[in-house]
């Protein structure tokens, strides 16, 4: 497997790196030693040469060096994991169990993802499901670019992630609707009204969540109505900045 190959690369590198470094600080000893003549040693006639001293206080410099760059680094990776155990992602985890569903589909898929989501929902132990394709942590894989307000000019357009999702969404995950509302099980799936993110609306030009809803964009071909306004939140991992999405 990949975490195998991984795994077993990351051993091999650490042995020839202990083993190259155990090497490296005998061997020059060991030539130092090499080069002076035993009977003059015995005579007390030990004398090092400018060049190695050079060399020795150079070693010297180099730990010096090195140690302080390691320390450097061990305080900027520990910043770094404190940042990202310590982000509000915007959305809440605890108490979440993700299901996925099996990858082939037939054309009774739908009905039967119903009919699942109402037995789930009936158990004791739960409070709410919710179904989605990319649940919060894994990388959206759908995009769109021929999207833009009415109003706006035609070249006037930008990239959307898209997330497919239904009316029980925001509860599942405690995300707040900034403005509008969420779907029902009443709104058509015919992609005549839509949910955005904060960022959305800041990309298509709308001034505030307010100013958003009811207003009018452009899909492919296709003419939809903005119903709601939900807050931004980090879906995918915090390498990333927000990116505007469509739900």
């Amino acid at each position: 497997s990949t975490e195998s190959i991984l795994s077993f690369q990351f051993w091999a590198f650490a042995v020839s790196l202990l083993l190259g470094g155990v090497l490296l600080s005998g061997l020059y000893p060991a030539l130092v030693l090499s080069g002076f003549k035993p009977t003059e040693v015995l005579k007390g006639n030990l004398r090092g040469s400018s060049h190695g001293n050079v060399l020795r206080k150079g070693l010297v410099v180099l730990q010096f060096v090195t140690a302080i760059t390691l320390i450097i680094c061990t305080f900027t990776v520990y910043h770094q994991v404190q940042f990202l155990r310590t982000q509000g992602l915007g959305f809440t985890i605890d108490e979440v169990l993700v299901v996925h569903a099996p990858l082939k589909k037939d054309s009774l898929y739908s009905s039967r993802l119903s009919s699942f989501k109402v037995a789930t929902s009936g158990l004791p132990n739960v409070s709410v499901m919710t179904t989605m394709r990319e649940p919060p942590g894994a990388q959206i894989i759908e995009y769109a670019n021929s999207i833009r307000r009415m109003s706006a000019p035609v070249e006037e357009i930008n990239q959307y992630q898209i997330i497919h999702v239904d009316e029980d969404f925001l509860e599942v995950f405690d995300l707040k609707l900034i403005a509008g509302r969420m779907y029902t099980r009443n709104d058509p799936g015919d992609h005549s009204v839509m949910v955005i993110n904060e960022k959305a609306m800041e990309v298509l030009g709308f001034k505030s969540p307010e100013d958003a809803l009811q207003e009018k964009i452009i899909w492919y071909i296709d003419t939809v109505e903005v119903i709601g306004v939900i807050q931004n939140y980090h879906h995918e991992t915090l390498k990333y900045p927000l990116s505007p999405i469509l739900f």
